[in-house]
Protein backbone atom coordinates (compact mmCIF):
# COMPACT_ATOMS: atom_id res chain seq x y z
CA UNK A 1 0.00 0.00 0.00
CA UNK A 2 2.84 2.58 0.87
CA UNK A 3 4.49 1.52 -2.31
CA UNK A 4 1.11 2.17 -4.37
CA UNK A 5 0.90 5.92 -2.30
CA UNK A 6 4.17 6.69 -3.90
CA UNK A 7 3.20 5.86 -7.34
CA UNK A 8 0.75 7.77 -6.82
CA UNK A 9 2.25 10.89 -5.49
CA UNK A 10 4.99 10.84 -8.22
CA UNK A 11 2.40 10.36 -11.04
CA UNK A 12 0.18 13.01 -9.38
CA UNK A 13 3.50 15.26 -9.81
CA UNK A 14 4.14 14.83 -12.65
CA UNK A 15 0.62 15.77 -13.67
CA UNK A 16 0.60 18.83 -12.07
CA UNK A 17 4.40 19.66 -13.48
CA UNK A 18 2.36 19.48 -16.88
CA UNK A 19 -0.48 21.56 -15.78
CA UNK A 20 2.13 24.03 -15.33
CA UNK A 21 3.64 23.73 -18.42
CA UNK A 22 2.53 27.11 -20.46
CA UNK A 23 2.06 24.79 -23.60
CA UNK A 24 -0.86 23.08 -21.68
CA UNK A 25 -4.12 24.69 -22.31
CA UNK A 26 -7.61 24.38 -22.95
CA UNK A 27 -9.44 21.01 -22.64
CA UNK A 28 -6.26 18.68 -22.22
CA UNK A 29 -5.20 20.69 -18.88
CA UNK A 30 -8.73 20.04 -17.70
CA UNK A 31 -8.36 16.19 -18.53
CA UNK A 32 -4.56 16.51 -16.49
CA UNK A 33 -6.51 18.02 -13.44
CA UNK A 34 -9.43 15.33 -13.96
CA UNK A 35 -6.70 12.59 -13.63
CA UNK A 36 -4.46 14.50 -11.15
CA UNK A 37 -7.40 14.74 -8.91
CA UNK A 38 -9.00 10.74 -9.31
CA UNK A 39 -5.42 9.43 -8.26
CA UNK A 40 -4.85 12.02 -5.41
CA UNK A 41 -8.48 11.11 -3.98
CA UNK A 42 -7.30 6.77 -5.13
CA UNK A 43 -10.91 6.70 -6.91
CA UNK A 44 -8.94 4.74 -9.55
CA UNK A 45 -5.72 2.60 -8.90
CA UNK A 46 -3.82 0.31 -10.94
CA UNK A 47 -5.73 -3.04 -9.56
CA UNK A 48 -8.88 -1.47 -11.22
CA UNK A 49 -7.21 -0.98 -14.65
CA UNK A 50 -6.25 -4.33 -14.35
CA UNK A 51 -9.52 -5.96 -13.57
CA UNK A 52 -11.20 -3.54 -16.73
CA UNK A 53 -8.59 -4.98 -19.08
CA UNK A 54 -9.30 -8.21 -18.23
CA UNK A 55 -13.33 -8.04 -18.64
CA UNK A 56 -12.45 -6.09 -21.99
CA UNK A 57 -10.00 -9.04 -22.90
CA UNK A 58 -13.06 -11.55 -23.00
CA UNK A 59 -13.64 -9.85 -26.85
CA UNK A 60 -17.17 -11.34 -26.60
CA UNK A 61 -16.35 -14.86 -25.52
CA UNK A 62 -18.75 -14.77 -22.44
CA UNK A 63 -18.73 -18.71 -21.74
CA UNK A 64 -14.93 -18.86 -21.47
CA UNK A 65 -14.09 -15.48 -20.07
CA UNK A 66 -16.02 -14.75 -17.16
CA UNK A 67 -15.08 -18.20 -15.85
CA UNK A 68 -12.27 -17.46 -16.15
CA UNK A 69 -12.04 -13.85 -13.99
CA UNK A 70 -15.23 -15.40 -11.76
CA UNK A 71 -12.24 -17.77 -10.80
CA UNK A 72 -9.02 -15.52 -10.37
CA UNK A 73 -11.34 -12.34 -9.22
CA UNK A 74 -14.58 -13.47 -7.71
CA UNK A 75 -18.05 -13.10 -8.97
CA UNK A 76 -18.78 -9.78 -9.50
CA UNK A 77 -16.00 -9.50 -11.81
CA UNK A 78 -17.39 -12.61 -13.27
CA UNK A 79 -20.79 -11.34 -13.88
CA UNK A 80 -19.50 -8.05 -15.24
CA UNK A 81 -17.51 -9.69 -17.82
CA UNK A 82 -20.51 -11.59 -18.94
CA UNK A 83 -22.64 -8.78 -19.17
CA UNK A 84 -19.91 -6.98 -20.75
CA UNK A 85 -19.85 -9.46 -23.32
CA UNK A 86 -23.38 -10.17 -23.95
CA UNK A 87 -23.43 -6.35 -24.46
CA UNK A 88 -20.91 -6.22 -26.80
CA UNK A 89 -22.15 -9.17 -28.80
CA UNK A 90 -26.36 -7.99 -29.10
CA UNK A 91 -24.25 -4.51 -30.01
CA UNK A 92 -22.30 -5.67 -32.99
CA UNK A 93 -25.96 -7.80 -34.04
CA UNK A 94 -28.06 -4.83 -33.73
CA UNK A 95 -26.14 -2.19 -34.85
CA UNK A 96 -23.99 -3.66 -37.80
CA UNK A 97 -25.51 -2.17 -40.30
CA UNK A 98 -24.71 1.63 -38.59
CA UNK A 99 -21.86 0.51 -38.05
CA UNK A 100 -20.55 0.31 -41.54
CA UNK A 101 -22.38 3.56 -42.41
CA UNK A 102 -20.25 5.04 -40.10
CA UNK A 103 -16.89 3.61 -39.57
CA UNK A 104 -16.37 0.88 -42.69
CA UNK A 105 -17.20 -2.26 -43.36
CA UNK A 106 -14.01 -3.61 -41.08
CA UNK A 107 -15.99 -1.71 -37.62
CA UNK A 108 -18.68 -4.50 -36.82
CA UNK A 109 -15.82 -7.00 -37.25
CA UNK A 110 -13.92 -4.84 -34.61
CA UNK A 111 -16.56 -4.64 -32.57
CA UNK A 112 -17.61 -8.69 -32.73
CA UNK A 113 -14.78 -9.65 -31.46
CA UNK A 114 -14.29 -13.47 -30.68
CA UNK A 115 -17.80 -13.69 -32.08
CA UNK A 116 -17.16 -12.78 -35.31
CA UNK A 117 -16.36 -16.09 -36.67
CA UNK A 118 -19.49 -17.82 -35.67
CA UNK A 119 -22.13 -15.74 -34.51
CA UNK A 120 -22.07 -12.20 -35.68
CA UNK A 121 -20.84 -13.80 -39.01
CA UNK A 122 -24.04 -13.60 -40.87
CA UNK A 123 -24.85 -10.46 -40.06
CA UNK A 124 -20.95 -8.89 -41.00
CA UNK A 125 -21.16 -10.60 -44.04
CA UNK A 126 -25.24 -9.16 -45.30
CA UNK A 127 -23.70 -5.56 -44.45
CA UNK A 128 -19.98 -5.55 -44.97
CA UNK A 129 -20.23 -7.76 -47.90
CA UNK A 130 -18.93 -11.31 -48.88
CA UNK A 131 -15.35 -10.00 -49.22
CA UNK A 132 -14.86 -9.61 -45.32
CA UNK A 133 -16.05 -13.02 -44.85
CA UNK A 134 -12.54 -14.58 -44.57
CA UNK A 135 -11.48 -11.18 -42.64
CA UNK A 136 -13.93 -11.76 -40.13
CA UNK A 137 -13.43 -15.54 -39.86
CA UNK A 138 -9.49 -14.84 -39.52
CA UNK A 139 -10.02 -12.25 -36.66
CA UNK A 140 -12.57 -14.43 -34.35
CA UNK A 141 -10.09 -16.97 -34.76
CA UNK A 142 -7.33 -14.65 -33.03
CA UNK A 143 -9.08 -13.18 -30.83
CA UNK A 144 -10.98 -16.67 -29.76
CA UNK A 145 -7.75 -17.77 -29.09
CA UNK A 146 -6.07 -14.90 -27.31
CA UNK A 147 -8.88 -14.72 -24.54
CA UNK A 148 -6.93 -17.43 -22.20
CA UNK A 149 -4.14 -15.76 -22.72
CA UNK A 150 -4.93 -12.21 -21.73
CA UNK A 151 -7.67 -13.14 -19.03
CA UNK A 152 -5.28 -15.14 -17.50
CA UNK A 153 -2.49 -12.59 -17.64
CA UNK A 154 -4.56 -9.61 -16.77
CA UNK A 155 -6.27 -11.32 -13.56
CA UNK A 156 -3.29 -11.95 -12.55
CA UNK A 157 -1.70 -8.25 -12.22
Amino acid sequence: MVRRNAIYKNISQAIDEMMEDSKTEGIEKGKLEVLSNLLKKETISIQDAADCMAVGSGFGYYSLSSIFITQYKGPELGTIALLSNITREIITLLCAPLLVRWFGNLAPISAGGATTMDTTLPIITRYAGQQFVVVSIFHGFVTDFSVPFLVTFFCSI
